[in-house]
């Protein structure tokens, strides 16, 4: 064998070895470009365009903006991961579409990746474009060895089934008041009125998205003493303007404050 022949083998054998070199290490990390990242901006939810990669031992999201790294996620770090594919009604763009938006739902894709930092705890919530949040979540649970617990009731839509709510608490309407209060600001809902016996929030309006509506909803909260319980009411408005737009928040902040007395009992 002369040794031209021999050195084109050798050439043939680097070029091969390098394409599998290229083609391993693009199996490393699986990239998802129209991913969308929620934060809080001046005490509002934004989202931002993120890339989201999947590596071979961290997911790492980094911001398209600017290419700043945001979060880098360890595998041996993730507590949960949460799919919640929430369906929301587009009523808000009757105006737009016509009465058949009305009836007919969307579904918007996202992801809760609940993470040790730390001493702290860390939970980035991602939405996924409809044609990659199949391969995001196979790519978690092949690269975490965890499975994505698939969410039956949604965060990302809390008004969801949302109605007012008339409840007998076993707490006094002290406790009851201190902790519906913190549980109306969660939502952005701004106290108007804070009385011994009522409690007035408002929301302020803003630009439609999953489960939050266009805002200008006000939620009152009435209290009534009944021996060492009290009588909650919780009534969501929503006015004639834009009532089409609008979410019932009575629930969702019951809840919560149902939540707060919990803690503060437990605190105790």
């Amino acid at each position: 064998m002369s040794r031209v022949v021999v050195m084109q083998i050798g050439l043939v054998l680097v070029l091969v070895l390098a394409g599998f070199s290229q083609t391993a290490s693009f199996a490393q990390t699986a990239s998802f470009e129209r991913t969308r990242l929620q934060i809080l901006d001046k005490g509002k939810q934004e989202l931002i365009d993120v890339d989201f990669q999947v590596g071979e031992d961290k997911a790492v999201i980094v911001d398209k903006r600017n290419a700043t790294v945001l979060f880098e996620i360890p595998y041996t770090e993730i507590k949960s991961i949460s799919y919640d594919g929430a369906r929301n009604r587009r009523s808000e763009l009757g105006p737009l579409l016509g009465i058949g938006a009305l009836f007919s739902k969307s579904t918007s894709h996202w992801l809760f990746i609940e993470y040790a930092e730390g001493d702290a705890t860390s939970e980035p919530v991602l939405q996924f474009h409809k044609d990659e949040f199949e391969q995001v979540i196979a790519a978690l649970e092949a690269r975490t060895g965890q499975p994505v617990t698939i969410l039956t009731k949604s965060r990302i839509n809390p008004t969801e089934g949302s109605k007012n709510v008339k409840e007998v608490v076993p707490h006094s309407v002290e406790r009851i008041r201190l902790a519906l209060k913190p549980a109306m600001e969660m939502y952005g809902c701004q106290i108007t009125k804070d009385e011994d016996d009522k409690m007035e929030c408002k929301r302020g309006r803003n630009e439609n998205r999953a489960g939050q509506g266009c805002g200008g909803e006000k939620v009152t909260g009435k209290f009534k003493a009944e021996g060492s319980s009290t009588r909650v009411e919780i009534k969501t408005g929503k006015g004639f303007m834009g009532m089409a737009c609008k979410k019932n928040w009575s629930t969702p902040m019951f809840n919560e404050m149902m939540k707060n007395l919990a803690s503060t009992s437990t605190n105790k």
